[in-house]
């Protein structure tokens, strides 16, 4: 989310919408001279500071971080860019469901939310549970091509302890095993393009329909356009660099190939910022 995706250009601080979005909207409140010193020298010109590391430091500084010298960043990325991030949800959910659906399993009924990452959906998308529970009755409706209950969501307030819960005071028989979509040479991975392009197809569908929770004004057709815009190219690229090139053709790759062109489609989502 505040990378720059698969770009070979070393900090392509272009690459990321968001960050271009903000960055000359930067304020800081009060007389905090040497925060704002290192912010200068994080986003000068030439720096070779990654984006991440800018994000993080922006996220730290709290309140004493203000976009537009009144608005917390918070309110601005609820505001202004709430649409990527849950299309970051929509990878993570349509992941979960496909994979579980795979498995011959129903429809979840809860969620426990897990990880100090995951505040990014009551901080950024919505805090209200029920809201998100319609979020993901979504994406398990398409799934399983069913009217499903709303899952219940749990926003624990310690996300990383709810990381290692499920697991606690099970016996080491009863453990989960991993899952993967994926799991066949390296070499063949590119014989699936045409599935995984389909599958990155029907995740825009999922997530458009998401989107269609909230009345933010967006524009449904922008968002589709942009994600679906040379989309057979970009899942070529993206499988071809970062699979069928990097990887040892003697192993098994293993993973969730879909979510590697999803990611490259949720880098460019990012730019639908700058047009709105």
């Amino acid at each position: 989310m505040w990378g720059t995706g698969y770009s070979t250009v070393v900090n392509d601080r272009k690459k990321n919408g968001l960050y271009e979005h903000l960055v000359t909207r930067v304020t800081f409140s009060g007389n905090n001279n040497d925060l704002i010193e290192i912010n200068n020298r994080m986003t000068a010109e030439g720096s070779t500071v990654p984006t991440v590391d800018v994000f993080n430091y922006w996220i730290a500084s709290g309140d004493n971080l203000k976009i537009d010298g009144t608005k917390s960043l918070a309110y601005v990325l609820r505001k202004e860019a709430r649409h990527v991030f849950v299309y970051h949800l929509c990878i993570i959910l349509y992941t979960i469901a496909t994979t579980l659906k795979k498995e011959k399993y129903d429809s979840p009924r809860e969620l426990l939310i897990c990880g100090g990452g995951s505040r990014y959906l009551d901080n950024f998308i919505d805090s209200d549970v029920d809201k998100l529970g319609r979020l993901a009755k979504v994406v398990f409706d398409h799934v399983w091509q069913a009217d499903n209950q709303a899952p219940k969501i749990h926003l624990e307030e310690n996300r990383k302890e709810a990381t290692g819960y499920g697991a606690l005071y099970m016996e080491s028989d009863q453990m989960p095993k991993e899952y993967f979509l994926n799991e066949l040479p390296a070499n063949e991975v590119m014989g699936l393009l045409d599935d995984i392009t389909k599958q990155i197809q029907e995740l825009n569908v999922v997530y458009i329909k998401m989107m269609q929770v909230f009345d933010d004004g967006m524009d449904i057709d922008d968002l589709s356009s942009a994600l679906n815009a040379d989309l057979g190219d970009a899942v070529y690229k993206t499988l071809h660099e970062q699979v069928h090139e990097r990887a040892n053709k003697s192993k098994n790759y293993k993973g969730a190939l879909l979510t590697i062109p999803a990611l490259d489609r949720l880098i460019t989502l990012t730019h639908t910022l700058i047009k709105n």
